[in-house]
């Protein structure tokens, strides 16, 4: 292979050096390859793993260093490459350095592999002119300016790197106080977050006992009540027995009753009926009572007329006289009546069937006292002459002495 060309290890293709970048771990790849992994591989930035031997890396630089390599551009990479790694350690950031240092030490007669080739050829082309005091100078006083440029470049990166390392130091001073400062805080927040918890696990143990406490007697309650509970149960048990033997016998009573009920009521009825009945008949027997009342009084009365007139009257008086008797005989004789449909008066009646109108009664005339004149008249003669020694009122038989 040509000593300007080289193999990348991830394309396998020959390339020019100029577009070669080296790693850390010194391995050589294609700069678009190379940088083609790091971005489509899933690693962190400033993390990066070779290709060949996988161990990490932080970055790559170029092959060889040139005067075109101290250009703004070329700077501002590495200013930005060292932003990135300022969060290394120290240790980072010295081994760069050195390696750094070891590259430009390697590098420090060398320049751009076109440079190279073309000075190649030109020494080639001069032939027996290489001994030439001319040309070995001014190749010295390149090669003297390159060295002098190169070392201006390392002096400005050890400085950049000298101020970084100052800067880090002061940031990590900065750090240290300020986490001596929390961790003081931490410690004081302890203390205090120890007391208050030892008062709250304090409070909460008196708490807790004084649930516990309750939950013992509540639960003690819970068993009294819940044994009074099923005590209620087996009484309402009983209870129950006891009420539907009650309510079997109230039912078997209440149809005894009921029956005797509606006995009594069949009784009540027949009995109002003879009483019906029996009140009837007493007022049949009133009315012929009191029909025989006013015969009576009638013959008495008749009796006086009699008496009152003269023994002058003759046959005709004594022919009324018999007749009126024979009438009254043969009515007295008669059975008295039994009919139903005599009119009831409010005297026979029940209380409950009495009538509020006293002044409707029809109460039989009282019984008129002789006077003197039909005492003093003497016996009631018949038509044969005979008298009549005496006579029974009110009764079916009359003694009659002839």
């Amino acid at each position: 292979m040509p000593p300007n060309r080289f193999k990348c290890s991830i394309c396998l293709q020959s390339t020019n050096l100029s577009s070669a970048l080296t790693t850390t771990c010194g391995h050589v790849f294609h700069k678009p390859c190379i940088e083609k992994w790091q971005n489509e591989s899933d690693q962190k930035p400033g993390r990066y793993k070779c290709p060949q031997c996988r161990r990490e890396y932080k970055g790559v630089h170029p092959m060889y260093i040139t005067p075109g390599s101290s250009s703004p551009s070329r700077h501002s990479q590495r200013d930005e490459d060292a932003s990135n790694a300022s969060d290394e350690s120290d240790l980072d950031l010295l081994g760069t350095s050195r390696s750094l240092t070891r590259t430009l030490r390697a590098l420090s007669a060398s320049s751009e592999p076109e440079e190279v080739l073309e000075a190649t050829t030109r020494l080639g082309s001069l032939g027996d002119y290489q001994s030439d005091d001319s040309l070995i100078k001014s190749a010295l006083l390149d090669l003297t300016r390159m060295a002098t440029d190169l070392e201006q470049l390392f002096t400005r990166e050890v400085g950049t790197l000298r101020n970084q390392l100052k800067e880090r130091n002061a940031a990590l001073a900065q750090k240290d106080e300020e986490i001596t400062r929390l961790r003081g805080q931490v410690s004081e927040m302890r203390q205090q977050h120890g007391d208050v918890t030892k008062k709250k696990f304090d409070e909460q143990q008196r708490r807790l006992n004084t649930y516990q406490t309750k939950l013992a007697e509540t639960t003690a309650e819970c068993k009294r009540i819940k044994e009074f509970q099923e005590q209620l149960a087996e009484e309402n048990q009983r209870l129950k027995g006891r009420i539907s033997v009650k309510e079997a016998n109230f039912e078997k009573e209440k149809k005894e009753w009921t029956d005797k009920e509606q006995k009594l009521r069949t009784a009540n009825a027949k009995l109002k009926q003879k009483e019906i009945q029996l009140y009837n008949r007493i007022e049949a027997l009133k009315e012929d009572c009191d029909a025989r009342d006013r015969k009576r009084i009638k013959l008495a009365q008749s009796n006086a007329r009699a008496s009152s007139e003269a023994p002058d009257m003759g046959s005709s008086s004594s022919t009324a006289f018999d007749d009126t008797f024979d009438d009254l005989m043969n009515d007295d004789i008669a059975e008295p009546s039994t009919s139903t449909t005599t009119v009831v008066t409010d005297e026979y009646r029940p209380w409950h069937a009495r009538s509020s109108k006293q002044s409707n009664l029809k109460r039989s005339p009282p019984r008129p006292k002789p006077t003197s004149s039909e005492e003093s008249a003497g016996p009631i003669r018949l038509k044969n002459g005979k008298p009549i020694t005496s006579v029974i009122v009110g009764s079916r038989k009359r003694g009659i002495d002839a």
